[in-house]
């Protein structure tokens, strides 16, 4: 079976006008290709291998990105994927609005893991994001536990966490930031770790960066 390109329009001229049916009917090496809009959905990516991409995939604009927005309605995760053992590219969105994923049935907290995007046992990159504006009990911009997270290129700010890790939280996962195409981690929010908390991982010995919130880091 060849891979498809399958397109999401919200005028109708494409395949699907909602990114999750685009998604429930890919295969492995698909591409779920989305044009502009702003999606209110909660996507659920689990045990997928696909790309999941806005069009700044075919037209590398910055202007795509902020007009391909997955708004998570302030209802879970934007997107989430709680399994998976082939790699999942996320590419060229606004992920924002997004309230994470309760995993459990004891829930003290208004807020899950995982704001913008969550990922569980599995294998993401995240490329040319926005990530904003999302909230969480654990790394509400991005949380990874027990997964491999690449990410290249995105900016991940003003996001809002209750205990850690208010841009990434970093848990039992391998993390690669790419030292060439750098990401912005900046002006995020929690407890501890207001940007970046790794937590029972090897913290890398360097963490590149273009924009951060202060130039010399303290213990906050």
């Amino acid at each position: 079976v060849h891979a498809q390109i399958i397109t999401v329009k919200q005028d109708g001229t494409g395949d699907f006008t909602m990114i999750q049916n685009a998604v429930n009917a890919s295969f492995n090496g698909d591409t779920v290709l989305v044009y502009p809009g702003t999606y209110y959905e909660n996507l659920d990516l689990t045990s997928k291998g696909i790309v999941l991409a806005g069009t700044w995939l075919l037209n590398p604009e910055d202007s795509l990105v902020f007009q391909t927005i997955i708004d998570g309605n302030h209802y879970e995760s934007c997107i989430k994927s709680l399994s998976g053992s082939l790699w999942t590219h996320i590419i060229g969105f606004t992920i924002q609005n997004g309230f994470g994923t309760n995993l459990s049935s004891y829930k003290p907290y208004y807020y899950g893991n995982g704001g913008g995007i969550l990922v569980v046992n599995s294998k993401i990159k995240v490329i040319e994001c926005r990530v904003c504006n999302n909230f969480g009990k654990y790394g509400a911009g991005i949380c990874a536990t027990n997964s491999s997270l690449e990410l290249s290129g995105n900016s991940i700010f003003n996001n809002w966490a209750v205990k850690a890790g208010g841009g990434i939280r970093i848990a039992s996962s391998e993390v690669i930031i790419d030292s060439v195409d750098l990401n912005n981690v900046y002006l995020n929010y929690a407890s501890y770790g207001s940007d970046i908390e790794i937590a029972f991982s090897d913290t890398p010995s360097k963490i590149y960066l273009d924009t951060a919130t202060v130039i010399n880091p303290d213990d906050y």
